[in-house]
């Protein structure tokens, strides 16, 4: 039974026309797809931008993925990869001198560094607070303020 066979010609061709746009894209995760992702994940990439680099949906990923939660895990292991190469570069780099003191300076602070630390006046406690009222011959009062 033909549900259009009622209905004029221009009419059908616009219904057809309709039903084919309606119809969505359907992107198979392929070898390549899932390779690309993983590379692009590899380079630090976040869910969308892996997405555009392999073009595809992010649905699409976030679909595999509740399907196939061991490849979740694998995507979140691989976004490490810049900041393990970057520690090994720093570890590889630290017999230079320079490089081992801008890495004591961030990593023990107390120790190595060597920026002074600025207070606000909120900071400070007011029992570490002294004024003085000091009279001057004009007979003007100044105050003083000592930490």
């Amino acid at each position: 039974m033909n549900l259009f066979a009622n209905l004029p010609e221009c009419t059908r061709v616009i219904i057809v026309v309709i039903e084919n746009n309606c119809m969505a894209r359907h992107i198979k995760m392929t070898d390549e797809v899932i390779g690309k992702l993983e590379q692009a994940f590899a380079f630090g990439c976040s869910d969308l931008e892996a997405c555009r680099f392999a073009d595809i949906n992010p649905s699409t990923l976030y679909d595999y993925c509740r399907k196939n939660p061991e490849f979740s895990e694998k995507k979140s292991m691989l976004k490490l990869e810049p900041v393990l190469k970057a520690k090994k570069t720093l570890f590889d780099s630290l017999e230079d001198v320079k490089v081992a003191q801008w890495y004591l300076e961030r990593k023990c602070k107390e120790d190595f560094n060597t920026k002074t630390e600025q207070k606000s006046p909120e900071d400070i406690p007011l029992s570490a607070l002294r004024v003085e009222v000091i009279s001057l011959p004009s007979g003007k009062v100044q105050l003083s303020e000592e930490l």
